[in-house]
């Protein structure tokens, strides 16, 4: 079940912001440190990965995926399959990808209207 939420949240995520990624939540990621002090990052939970994602690619930073080898669970307990988490991440991603939206468009013409 969890395999099959991860899939759909997957495909979710690269239709709504256009990312191209081949798991959004694996949690080995490596940022440079500059990219945190010039973003404020907004979300918390599930959507936390897709927001820095989406913020990079946004502020023209480039990436690249490479695969790592995934390790069975030897302590805690996951928490993605449960209702309240599932409806936390698509409420935040439909507030965020609505605001996000928003925000590139004043962007957009603000820059036209400089010229």
């Amino acid at each position: 079940m969890r395999k099959m939420n991860a899939w759909g949240w997957k495909q979710l995520v690269q239709r709504v912001f256009k990312l191209e990624i081949r798991d959004i939540d694996c949690a080995f990621k490596l940022y440079r440190g500059r990219f945190f002090q010039e973003h404020r990052l907004e979300t918390r939970g599930a959507m936390i990965n897709t927001e820095i994602l989406y913020k990079f690619k946004r502020a023209g930073y480039s990436y690249t995926q490479v695969g790592v080898q995934h390790l069975p669970r030897r302590g805690g307990r996951a928490t993605g399959a449960k209702p309240a988490v599932i409806a936390r991440a698509f409420r935040e991603l439909f507030v965020f990808a609505r605001k996000w939206r928003q925000e590139e468009r004043e962007a957009a013409q603000s820059t036209r209207g400089a010229f």
